[in-house]
């Protein structure tokens, strides 16, 4: 049986390396010829650069590294499964995240022109060097970008993108960005006092800007940037395709940086560690024996959705929050955060909007997120509702609650705050909170034996969020509230319909 413990060891430490070094050889391979060489791909450099690879590096755990780890021992002597599970996706994804910005940096060429106009002939090149870069200040288009950051929205992050068409060129444009932190908890006027003041200060810094100092200059390609100096061209009615340039002022040659060393280190510094977990590694004999004769010990994809959902209306609840989010992001809105106007646009509930079609923002804002850990959050409180609610719920009656309950946030939203922007889960699983709350509050049976544990969780998530809300600029607690408001009364309605409806059998 020490046998099929050295196995099960042996396989563990070879598939994180193999993975690691196969995604960063392959992805990079395929960057290399479909994006930076031949441009047949022209996805978000974000998407291309992150996330894919963090996607393609989660994917390769799952299928080739868990079904290891699920035969290592449980319990506190044992391995830590999540921290195996979390050190994989680093080892793989990290390094092959940095060579698609090693691969970005170094595979291009420098061209000299006379002229930066002259940018606009060579639509394949992105690196120019050129003699004369003369700036026309009398055709600027701005946008500025606030959005918040932070874990609690703590800060405000504000970008000022200012394009500056070149002399002589109705197409061609200087991209200068400027950025500036705020602090989020402040009142409102000392916030607009420092915005202003900013503003005032990239005035100073645009008119003092000397092209001359440019290293060279890069054509930017699908991004964050270029959408921001797209959207200031739409405001100033300019039209067409134009060409945005960015300044660089190191060298060409240096413009790779650190990232071979540091993509060496972390290759050879992740694998190493991870022989040695994988090594010291505690193996379940009992899984191993079991796996030998055909029981698997880890879940199947089957299990694995079923324990994670219980059921096909949370299913479709985690579904399509996690689909509007991917879509989102590979449309090349960013991921880590989005900006308002794109967050409208993929159905915000916005109180200007709602007005004809407009209307169904009530629902669909319940499917859209701010960002990353906007998303994560609100799907963590979902999970949560779901393992203690569906137990006395129909799927169904679960989708429906978390509906009705989202509207009624939405609604509260928009009368309190009919100026903002809201998006999110909270305010609908705020509404199957209260409709849990109820359930308990009434004396539902079926939750007796858990009844306190449902109180200490529900009640720390919920405490925990509205402290945050009221603490935080950025959070809507009137759509929490809105929502778990909704949700009592839902659950009272639910409640009295399961306890007055007659029973089969009954006289």
């Amino acid at each position: 049986m020490k046998s099929g413990a050295h196995e099960v060891k042996w396989k563990l430490a070879a598939s994180v390396p193999v993975s690691a070094l196969g995604l960063s050889a392959i992805y990079s391979a395929l960057d290399w010829l479909l994006v930076e060489r031949t441009g047949w791909i022209a996805l978000d450099r974000d998407v291309i650069r992150f996330w894919l690879p963090s996607v393609l590096a989660l994917a390769l755990v799952f299928l080739f590294v868990s079904p290891r780890i699920a035969l290592l021992k449980e319990g506190r002597r044992g391995a830590a499964k999540t921290l195996y599970w979390a050190i994989a996706v680093a080892i793989i994804g990290v390094p092959t995240v940095i060579a698609q910005f090693y691969l970005h940096a170094a595979t291009g060429t420098l061209m000299h022109v006379s002229s930066a106009a002259e940018t606009a002939n060579h639509p394949g090149q992105t690196y120019f060097r050129a003699d004369s870069i003369c700036l026309d200040r009398t055709h600027i288009a701005v946008q500025p970008v606030v959005a918040a950051a932070g874990r609690h929205n703590e800060d405000l992050n504000v970008d000022i993108y200012i394009a500056v068409r070149l002399c002589g060129s109705g197409d061609v444009y200087v991209g200068l960005d400027y950025s500036h932190r705020i602090d989020n908890r402040l009142p409102s006027n000392e916030k607009e006092a420092q915005y202003r003041a900013f503003l005032k200060e990239c005035d100073k810094k645009l008119a003092a800007e000397n092209p001359s100092q440019y290293s060279y200059i890069e054509r930017l390609g699908p991004s964050t940037a270029l959408r921001a100096y797209e959207k200031a061209f739409a405001r100033e009615n300019f039209g067409g395709s134009s060409i945005v340039l960015a300044p660089r002022n190191e060298g060409f040659d240096q413009r790779a940086g650190n990232l071979p060393q540091w993509l060496e280190g972390l290759l050879a510094g992740g694998i190493l560690l991870w022989l040695g977990m994988s090594f010291f590694a505690p193996v379940d004999l009992r899984k191993v024996a079991q796996a030998r004769r055909g029981k698997s010990s880890s879940l199947s994809i089957n299990e694995i959705a079923q324990l994670s959902v219980a059921g096909w209306g949370p299913a479709i609840l985690f579904g399509v929050n996690i689909l509007v989010y991917g879509a989102m992001v590979l449309a090349g809105l960013g991921g880590i955060s989005f900006q308002i106007d794109d967050l409208i646009a993929w159905g915000g509930n916005y109180a200007p909007a709602l007005h004809g079609w407009g209307w169904s923002r009530l629902i669909s804002s319940q499917f859209v997120h701010g960002g990353l850990m906007h998303i994560l959050g609100n799907m963590y409180g979902l999970f949560f509702a779901t393992v203690f609610l569906l137990p006395v719920s129909s799927n169904s009656r679960f989708l429906l609650a978390y509906l009705l309950c989202g509207i009624g946030a939405s609604i509260a939203s928009v009368v309190y705050h009919p100026n903002t922007v809201s998006v999110g889960a909270s305010g609908a699983i705020f509404g199957l909170f209260g409709v849990l709350l109820t359930y308990l509050l009434l004396g539902d049976k079926r939750l007796i034996e858990v009844r306190g544990m449902i109180l200490l969780n529900v009640a720390i998530y919920l405490g925990y969020n509205l402290l945050i809300g009221m603490a935080t600029p950025g959070i809507d607690n009137a759509a929490h509230i809105g929502g778990l408001a909704t949700g009592f009364i839902l659950g009272f309605v639910l409640f009295l319909i399961d306890h007055l409806r007659p029973r089969k059998g009954a006289a």
